[in-house]
């Protein structure tokens, strides 16, 4: 699922995070985290409306694809830290998943 390039930089990513915000201790850092996340998945519903066209034209960048895609890869980002941050088997937890949603759907993955 994800390279290993992608987790080392995800970890390393955290350590960075850690130290430039001295968090107190691991509860202070997870709701830290999480607060960022919120606002993250606030910009990425911003970025869909602005998509659609349902967004006032000052609150509109002029590659509303290529903003999008950004405001999808913080969320993800800021996800996979979380995940880092308390060890979770990502890929497992994805595999896993994708198997639950296979079995509702009664799908398959494509080839």
């Amino acid at each position: 699922m994800l390279s290993t390039e992608l987790t080392n930089w995800i970890a390393k990513q955290r350590l960075v995070l850690d130290r430039l915000a001295a968090f107190q201790n691991e509860r202070e850092a997870m709701f830290a985290q999480t607060t960022k996340l919120t606002e993250e998945v606030g910009e990425l519903a911003e970025a869909v409306i602005a998509l659609h066209k349902l967004q006032r034209a000052d609150k509109t960048s002029d590659d509303l694809h290529e903003h999008l895609a950004e405001e999808c890869a913080d969320v993800i980002i800021t996800t996979l830290i979380i995940a880092d941050r308390v060890a979770l088997d990502i890929n497992g937890a994805l595999a896993k998943k994708i198997e639950k949603i296979n079995a509702r759907f009664s799908t398959t993955p494509a080839a």
